[in-house]
Formats: C-alpha cells, structure tokens, sequence
C-alpha cells in the first residue's frame, strides 16, 4: 500500500485517539489493542447487517452499502494493524507476500526482506 494511504490510516487512528482521550477514560496500550480489535468486530456486524438487507431486497443500492462497509472493516482491521505493531506497512507487505507464497511462488512478487537487504547494500 503507499504511504498516502497509511498516512490517512493514521489521521484516522489519530483521530480515534483523540476522541478517547476527550473521555477521559486512561487506557493502557492492552486496553486500547483490545478496543481496537473489538472495532472490527463492530465493523463486521455492520457488514453483516447490510449484507442482509442486500439479500432482501437485492438492489444495486444495498451491494453498494455492503461495499461500504467492507471498506470500513478493513480500515478498523488496518487501524489496529498500526496499534499493534510500529511498522504497519511493513508488517501488511509482509503478511501479504506470505500469503502469497500460500499457492507458490509469485515470481512477480519479490520479497521485500531481500529488496531491504538490498537497499541497504548502497
């Protein structure tokens, strides 16, 4: 993914942070993975919900709705991303390139430890 991207991903996570902060509620990292991760259940059950109505009025209208919410779930999956770990689009690129090599080999799809290594051969 590109860093405009990720930087969006963090204004959003910023943003969340700063309205749990105007809670006033003092969160410890645990807590706030946690609350992060419990996002894209919520999220989840949104899709859910929209998918339902999609089944039952099948309407261009309600897939777009469920579109939707799936673009939310993965914000809310890649705002936690961020919570967890300090190099977000290294730790997504990564996880990518395994899932990748799942069904072989992507040829087209170099690593990106041995792209690394190989930058910081210059």
């Amino acid at each position: 993914m590109d860093a405009e991207t990720w930087k969006k991903i963090g204004l959003i996570r910023e943003r969340q942070d700063n309205k749990l902060d105007e809670t006033g509620i003092d969160l410890q990292p645990r807590d706030l993975k946690t609350l992060r991760i419990t996002s894209v259940g919520d999220e989840m059950a949104q899709t859910f919900r929209a998918l339902a109505g999609a089944l039952a009025v099948d309407e261009p209208g309600a897939w777009a709705d469920v579109a939707d919410e799936l673009c939310d779930t993965a914000v809310a999956c890649l705002v936690a991303v961020e919570t967890m770990v300090p190099d977000a689009d290294g730790a997504f690129e990564k996880r990518l390139y395994d899932l990748l090599q799942l069904d072989g080999p992507d040829l087209d799809d170099p690593d990106p430890e041995d792209e690394e290594a190989e930058d910081g051969a210059d």
